[in-house]
C-alpha cells in the first residue's frame, strides 16, 4: 500500500478549515491522523504566510481563510486557494 498522498498536510488542513470552522486543533489532528503539535505548527505556518487568520472565541479558534492567496508551487502559482478549494468542491464557483 502506498505511503504517500496527493495533498500535503498543509493543503489538507486548508481543506478541513474550509469545511469546518470553528474547529479545534485536536479535531483536525484526529481527522488527519496526525499529532496536535504538527497541526499547530501547520496553522502557524499558514497564518504567518497570510493564508488564514484566527480569532479565539472561548476554547475554540475561528479561522478565516484568505482564499485569494496564490498557491506556493511555481507550477501552480497562478492558481489561488479559492480555485483549489473550488476544485475540491469545498467552495461554490460563484
Amino acid at each position: 500500500m502506498a505511503t504517500w498522498t496527493f495533498l500535503t498536510n498543509h493543503g489538507a488542513v486548508l481543506l478541513i478549515l474550509a469545511r469546518h470552522s470553528p474547529i479545534t486543533t485536536r479535531r483536525i489532528a484526529e481527522m488527519l491522523g496526525r499529532t496536535e503539535r504538527l497541526i499547530h505548527r501547520i496553522l502557524v505556518d499558514l497564518e504567518e504566510e497570510g493564508y488564514l487568520s484566527k480569532q479565539r472565541v472561548g476554547r475554540v479558534n475561528h479561522y478565516q481563510l484568505h482564499v485569494d492567496q496564490p498557491l506556493r508551487r511555481s507550477v501552480v502559482e497562478d492558481v489561488t486557494v479559492r480555485e483549489m478549494l473550488q476544485g475540491f468542491r469545498v467552495l461554490s464557483r460563484t
